[in-house]
């Protein structure tokens, strides 16, 4: 599940699209790698649940991003803060 995170956000970083069915094909396995053990799902320690939020509301937002590219960016951004913590995380390393 991790990779596929990593992945995900570099293909949209690197402006391919990004939908739906993108989403919709997630690995069925490893969310025990990223869940959080709290209902608070914090970027600091848990960027990999953070990011597969993210993911989810750039599919669902992308009527927005259209209309307004400089929202775009900013998502964008809090997608490259997070794949920037997933990957200083040690366990990302190991997954």
């Amino acid at each position: 599940m991790r990779l596929w995170i990593i992945e995900s956000i570099g293909r949209i970083l690197a402006g391919e699209e990004f939908t739906y069915e993108d989403f919709g094909i997630q690995p069925s396995q490893g969310w025990e790698e990223i869940e959080s053990k709290s209902a608070f799902i914090s970027p600091e320690r848990n960027p990999a649940h953070a990011a597969w939020i993210k993911l989810q509301q750039w599919v669902d937002d992308a009527d927005i991003r259209a209309k307004d590219p400089r929202y775009g960016e900013t998502r964008k951004e809090e997608l490259r803060y997070l794949l920037e913590k997933i990957e200083a995380d040690p366990a990302a390393r190991q997954s």
